[in-house]
């Protein structure tokens, strides 16, 4: 196998055939140990108020592909630290691999703002419990959040023409898109109890009937609620 400082290099490139090329080297080699060896200096910066830790992940590798290659490595090292990993927060520009982040198991919270290409695998995120997606690049489904049971509140910000007709596990959902019209695929997420709306182009309030919500935020939306109010929904604008 070609040297660790020369598989180093082609992890770093910007260029993601060479990164696969790297990966391809490691898979290829006898030396399970190399994984983790090329893990070094990169850590997590230690907990926050609420006792939620996240990933720093610089150190010898940054570019737009930084992200998918240390979450390969992690996949196969395991190093001690991943456990403690809770809170992620992408920014533009890095390379997104569902399957990666999945190698994360404490994952708890996940911010995307801007962040992609996406490159939709499966995963399983057993402690996920709050996703933020504010205009992720390249992200055409959310099916990979079938595989978070936990999820407990989801938002969703500038995202057209994205199925949502998903039975998704979540009691809180935000959706702000000026582009959704219809409410009836959200009739899947069974366990919805809050909801909060930010979509100006929506006509009608009714398919929520069909959901045992406890309260819907609809702000600004020259709606009829009668309905949902007679059913015993709060209703606030």
């Amino acid at each position: 196998m070609k040297g660790l400082s020369g598989v180093r290099q082609l992890l770093r490139s910007r260029d993601l055939d060479l990164v696969q090329q790297g990966l391809e080297l490691l898979r290829a080699g006898d030396d399970p140990s190399a994984w983790g060896t090329l893990l070094d200096g990169v850590s997590y910066s230690g907990c926050f108020e609420d006792g939620s830790s996240e990933a720093a992940f610089g150190g010898p590798y940054r570019g737009p592909n930084a992200l998918y290659a240390i979450t390969q490595l992690l996949g196969h090292a395991q190093p001690d630290w991943v456990q403690n990993v809770t809170r992620l927060d992408l920014r533009k520009g890095l390379l997104v691999s569902i399957e990666g982040l999945s190698h994360l198991p404490s994952l708890k919270q996940l911010h995307v703002h801007g962040a992609g290409p996406f490159l939709e695998l499966e995963g399983e995120f057993p402690s996920l419990d709050l996703v933020l997606l504010e205009r992720p690049v390249g992200l055409s489904n959310i099916d990979w959040l079938l595989g978070a049971p936990r999820l407990r509140r989801l938002e969703l910000h500038h995202l057209p023409g994205l199925d949502l007709g998903l039975a998704l596990s979540v009691e809180e959902l935000v959706v702000k898109d000026w582009s959704l019209q219809n409410l009836e695929p959200l009739t899947s997420m069974s366990r919805l109890r809050r909801l909060e709306l930010k979509t100006p182009a929506v006509r009608s309030l009714e398919p929520l009937l069909d959901l045992n919500l406890e309260e819907v935020h609809i702000g600004r939306l020259d709606l009829d609620s009668s309905a949902l109010e007679d059913s015993g929904v709060r209703v606030l604008r």
